[in-house]
């Protein structure tokens, strides 16, 4: 599992455990990840940098999610 992808489903995970419901998960997850690869370069993740080039879209997130069984 790549370092975004852990990101991925941590991220997934936490809001899982504070109550969310799995049908919103995938968009705030989605718009988390967008989040974190739109912020400048010093304060984003070390794997937001290899996104700058294809970030995924929110399809590609609910499937790392679905591998991970977190949908």
């Amino acid at each position: 599992m790549s370092q975004r992808d852990k990101a991925i489903v941590n991220y997934a995970l936490g809001l899982l455990k504070n109550g969310m419901s799995r049908r919103y998960v995938t968009t705030t997850v989605h718009r988390w990840f967008e989040r974190e690869v739109t912020k400048p370069e010093s304060d984003r993740p070390d794997w937001a940098t290899l996104e700058m080039s294809k970030p995924l879209t929110r399809k590609r997130i609910e499937e790392i999610l679905k591998q991970h069984n977190l949908l």
